[in-house]
């Protein structure tokens, strides 16, 4: 059952170009800006939603004995996305955007809020959310991101462990091995071996992997 998540009254920015998570299959980075505000539960801080712009970066390539399978998934960000997770050493590199500077940008306090409370609605009763039990039980991140095509991408991440559900793509990494799923085919890979299955081509529902 989704969590009553509630946002904090402040409007942060961010002093300079961060990144916000680096590892060797996944990176996302925060521009100079980027605005957030805190996600809280019963006055305890469980996440950030940001607006503002940045870049994702997942390596959602496989490696078969007949070699790489896939692309890496690149994308700007530019609509709003959340994290959930430990936020404090994030929120070392922003301060309390000053109303009138927001105002002075042409930026309403308000619409922000509107924007990141849409965002946080729209995870209600989601199926992605099981996602959120794996973060909730082990202590991972978990990110959801706003698309232009009213869905959300899920991206959750938990020491060696990154699940990444797409519009036509669901990828799981866990150490050496993988699973990756695209409207055509699916591919387990292990060291190097894979085996590959069709997909049936009414088949357009991808289970969320993390349960």
């Amino acid at each position: 059952m989704w969590r009553n998540y509630e946002l904090d009254d402040k409007v942060l920015e961010l002093d300079e170009d961060m990144t916000l998570y680096r590892s060797d299959k996944v990176l996302v980075n925060l521009n100079k800006g980027t605005r957030a505000i805190v996600v809280k539960r019963k006055d305890r801080m469980e996440g950030l939603v940001f607006l503002g712009h940045g870049r994702l970066i997942v390596d959602t390539i496989v490696e078969t004995e007949n070699g790489a399978l896939g692309k890496p998934t690149e994308r700007e960000l530019s609509d709003p996305f959340l994290m959930l997770g430990p936020v404090e050493d994030t929120l070392q590199h922003f301060k309390e955007a000053n109303k009138e500077d927001l105002q002075r940008n042409g930026v309403k306090a308000e619409d922000l809020f509107d924007k990141a409370q849409n965002l946080v609605d729209k995870l209600q009763g989601r199926r992605a959310l099981c996602s959120f039990s794996c973060h909730n039980e082990q202590k991972g991140l978990v990110f959801a991101f706003a698309t232009d095509e009213d869905r959300l991408d899920v991206l959750v991440l938990n020491d060696s462990r990154i699940v990444f559900k797409s519009k036509g793509v669901s990828f799981v990494s866990i150490g050496n091995h993988s699973v990756l799923k695209n409207t055509d085919q699916v591919v387990l890979a292990t060291n190097g071996r894979s085996v590959f299955v069709r997909r049936p081509s009414h088949h357009n529902q991808v289970c969320c992997l993390c349960c």
